[in-house]
């Protein structure tokens, strides 16, 4: 097999090239080759990725002018980013729904405080409690401050409670956002999520997206199993690379431990964050103290493609940057070799949780066979289901770090 590499090489880089280009289809084509002539590492994030990309709509051919509504809308959100949001157009009862909708976010048990369900709601029970509150709180419709906040806290609720696995994860872990950790405590918490509190973590959930399906012929069951691709960004603030991670962790204890009492430690906790971050050494950064660097997906800003290349770094990890990054960032060796190791550390976590995700649904798999008691044929079939399933993730992580795969 080994004389086949090259060859694998070869389709590999093909398809590299069609991505670059946009043509998605032809470049699954010569990645699945390249991956039958040899298991180059990396190859599975790079088909998961095309299939991202290949899934996602297309824009329209020609530009639209927005409805006035969608212009109001616009601008009530800019209006809430620079802190001077008028609630002039906004009810009273427009107001107190927002304010409450953020104001659950921000607990335990978030996602069902947010829906207003309890704990044993039903799929149908929580689909119907998501289309009542969307419509009240989408920004379109509702124009006082924090609603766009609270949209995002109700799309990211119902894309998690929607999914049998997520929900699992969420109600066993506690994680507000499961599909951006592969069924863990995210390492990727801070990378992914936009922001603190409820209104940032929507990472690879659209809140438009999920409103948009919901509406125009429904999810189904939910947003879709398996285990996700890749899709979160970095940012820095004040400190530098990587502030912000450690911060969400810091205010998400914080939450739990007010819920139990600690009143006197909280209020140390933020002084004790910015003593921690002194002492890590990160690239400095001229830009905005919040820039973001890149993302591991095709979102906009982020549409220039890169792969990891620098020395010491796993090659051909794919990421995207933004046209800031291209003008300025991209003309600095050092600066750009640290976003790659920033690249690869958060990969390398995202695999391993992935993996672990993995392992975890097998194991359920393996244990439903066990405890089955009806036929045996049946019994044998869901044994030989379990003991076939794929770890993908685990593999690939193996052969990307385990195996140190650098080339």
């Amino acid at each position: 097999m080994e004389e086949n590499k090259e060859q694998a090489e070869k389709c590999r880089d093909l398809a590299k090239t069609y991505l670059k280009n946009g043509d998605y289809t032809k470049a699954i084509k010569f990645f699945e080759k390249s991956k039958r002539l040899y298991p180059l590492p990396g190859l599975d994030g790079l088909i998961t990725r095309c299939k991202s990309l290949q899934s996602q709509p297309s824009p329209s051919s020609g530009p639209r002018r927005p409805s006035a509504a969608a212009q109001e809308a616009t601008n009530n959100r800019k209006a809430q980013e620079n802190g001077t949001a008028d609630v002039r157009g906004s009810t009273p009862e427009q107001r107190r729904l927002v304010s409450e909708v953020v104001r659950n976010s921000k607990k335990q048990e978030a996602h069902y405080k947010v829906l207003g369900v309890a704990k044993s709601a039903s799929d149908a029970e929580i689909k119907k409690a998501y289309r009542k509150l969307s419509l009240k709180v989408h920004p379109d419709k509702n124009p006082a401050p924090g609603s766009d906040e609270a949209f995002k806290a109700v799309g990211l609720a119902y894309a998690t409670l929607s999914d049998e696995r997520k929900r699992q994860i969420y109600d066993s872990t506690g994680d507000v956002d499961p599909d951006n950790t592969g069924g863990s405590s995210d390492p990727f918490a801070g990378f992914r999520r936009g922001g603190g509190g409820g209104g940032g973590r929507h990472g690879e959930v659209d809140p438009e997206d999920i409103f948009r399906m919901f509406f125009n012929g429904g999810m189904g069951g939910g947003m879709g199993g398996g285990f996700g691709g890749p899709g979160f960004r970095v940012y820095s603030s004040g400190t530098g690379f990587g502030g912000m991670p450690n911060r969400r962790h810091t205010e998400r204890g914080r939450r739990q431990q007010e819920a139990g009492g600690g009143q006197g430690l909280l209020q140390l906790l933020p002084i004790i964050f910015f003593i921690l971050m002194s002492f890590v050494s990160f690239p400095e950064e001229t830009a905005t103290s919040s820039s973001q660097y890149f993302s591991l997906t095709h979102k906009h800003p982020y549409t220039n493609p890169m792969e990891t290349k620098h020395r010491g770094v796993v090659k051909d990890i794919p990421y995207f940057v933004s046209d800031k990054f291209m003008r300025t960032t991209i003309r600095d060796p050092y600066k750009v070799s640290q976003v790659e190791r920033l690249v690869e550390k958060s990969y390398d976590q995202f695999l391993q949780n992935e993996c672990r995700a993995q392992r975890k649904h097998q194991r359920q798999l393996q244990q439903r066979a066990a405890s089955f008691r009806g036929d045996q044929r049946k019994r044998a079939s869901m044994q030989a289901d379990a003991d076939a399933f794929e770890l993908s993730r685990c593999q690939e992580h193996k052969d990307l770090f385990m195996n140190k795969g650098r080339r």
